[in-house]
């Protein structure tokens, strides 16, 4: 017995030195080393984080986010991915989406007066990728950069905020529409004129189809019989055709159909932008800017409200996919009470929450006219049915810099926590038209995403790092 047991186990040793050696010609064998499987795999990243902050959803503990292409993939807390992925670890960060501003002025676009639906920004702006890099200290991945002017100065362009070169940082270059109505006087007048001849337009397209269909059915229809003809005298045969030569192949050429499609007549390229808005074209949508200033005519002050009445009957007329841009400025900070009323906004809140508006502003606690009684703007659009978009009050990297601090004042002042984040990431990508590529962590989303040491509204909360479409950005500039 005691013999039988030696061999027993001789044999397990065996079987165990057999077994490595297999395991080591594996490894020697020519296979695929951890980067080339990787690479075989579609540039495969994992980031590994302690609180994944979807936005979208839930926040997710001890979560995975798998990117591919730089394209989120899978996000969960029991994700699997293949076997050469490169990992990025942080069990003690948060991460969430990059911030958005859908409507800055970070670099000077000069739209001028006019009506230009169709001007864009792309193809003659250079972009030094170093200027943004104070925005990536405090988390802005994307920008919308807004031309100036009024009432149409053209498309805005959407950037990241890093990228090799111009084209590289380029989302797109026909970005939301800009529209403006600050004076109602000229910009209602301006825009009216625009959407009518965008209308005409498409009533020119609607006519050459119709002339087109009727040309169709003309075709289709039977002609009348003939009277039939006397019997024809018998004429000598035809002779017969040469056949082909050997090895070669009579190809007959079918008659080409004609008007078989419809083609539409050009439209204007001045309008093709007004006639894709009327037409609810997928990704197209405008930004419309009102009560910038309050302008004062024969005596009548016309307020932001007032402005926002003009707007309100040329929607009800022209409904298309639209989002407001208002200006709620704090007057006066130092003095006992408000030598100038701030805004009036806060007069039309309901109206903006029935028809469910998206609309951008400050984080500003703003005082009621002539007063230091304080309300949160914000907060009253949102309580009305308003989706809120929160902007930095000025186009500089200081401003940028305080962003997390506004939100987390605004939640002091009574804004929910669980929708503050939205004001800075889903509602600005959907402000965009963007939002099935940006502004959350999701399935299919680009993976721009922002590292943080904690919670993002504590005080002592820093960014880390971060990600622009899975790549982990350098920057040293670090002030928050």
């Amino acid at each position: 017995m005691r013999i039988l047991a030696v061999h027993r186990s001789t044999r397990q040793r065996l079987q165990l030195v057999l077994v490595g050696l297999l395991l080591g010609l594996a490894g020697a064998l020519p296979g695929m080393t951890p980067q080339e499987e990787s690479k075989s795999n579609g540039n495969l990243t994992v980031v590994k984080a302690g609180t994944v902050i979807t936005v979208s959803g839930e926040t997710l503990k001890n979560a995975s986010i798998v990117i591919r292409n730089g394209i989120v993939e899978a996000v969960g807390t029991n994700v699997d991915y293949p076997f050469g992925a490169h990992v990025i670890d942080v069990p003690n960060s948060v991460v969430m989406p990059g911030l958005i501003d859908p409507v800055s002025a970070y670099v000077n676009l000069n739209g001028g007066r006019g009506v230009k639906p169709n001007q864009t920004f792309g193809e003659d702006l250079f972009i030094d990728g170093d200027r943004f890099e104070p925005l990536l200290a405090f988390g802005y991945t994307t920008l919308g950069l807004d031309p100036r002017g009024g009432p149409i100065p053209g498309r805005e362009l959407v950037v990241r905020t890093s990228g090799k070169d111009t084209q590289a940082m380029t989302l797109t270059a026909e970005g939301p529409i800009k529209m403006t109505m600050n004076d109602p006087r000229s910009d209602k007048s301006n825009l009216v004129r625009a959407f009518k001849s965008a209308h005409a337009e498409i009533e020119k397209i609607r006519k050459a189809r119709e002339a087109w269909e009727k040309k169709q059915k003309a075709k289709k229809k039977p002609s009348p019989k003939p009277a039939p003809k006397p019997a024809p005298k018998p004429s000598p045969k035809p002779k017969p055709k040469p056949k082909p030569k050997s090895g070669t192949l009579e190809i007959k050429k079918p008659a080409k159909a004609k008007d078989a499609t419809f083609k539409a007549p050009p439209v204007n390229p001045l309008y093709r932008p007004l006639v894709d808005l009327i037409e609810k074209k997928k990704g197209v949508t405008a930004i419309i800017e009102f009560g910038r200033n309050q302008v004062n005519s024969w005596g009548v002050s016309i307020t932001p409200a007032g402005c926002y009445e003009h707007l309100r009957t040329f929607l009800e007329e022209e409904p298309f996919a639209h989002s407001f841009r208002i200006f709620n400025g704090v007057v006066g900070k130092n003095s006992p009470f408000s030598v100038t009323p701030e805004t009036d906004v806060n007069l039309i809140a309901e109206a903006l929450g029935k028809e469910k508006a998206l609309v951008a502003l400050f984080p500003n606690i703003n005082h009621y006219p002539y007063t230091r009684d304080q309300y949160n703007l914000g907060l009253k659009l949102f309580r009305a049915g308003c989706k809120v978009v929160y902007l930095p009050e000025q186009s500089r990297w200081s401003e940028y810099a305080i962003m997390f601090e506004k939100l987390a004042r605004m939640v002091r002042y009574g804004f929910p926590r669980e929708e503050i984040l939205k004001t800075v990431t889903l509602h600005p990508a959907e402000m965009l038209g963007m939002s099935d590529r940006l502004g959350s962590i999701e399935k299919g989303k680009e993976a721009n995403l922002v590292f943080l040491s904690g919670d993002p509204l504590a005080f002592d909360t820093r960014v880390e790092k971060v990600m622009i479409r899975g790549e982990l950005i350098p920057f040293t500039r670090r002030i928050r």
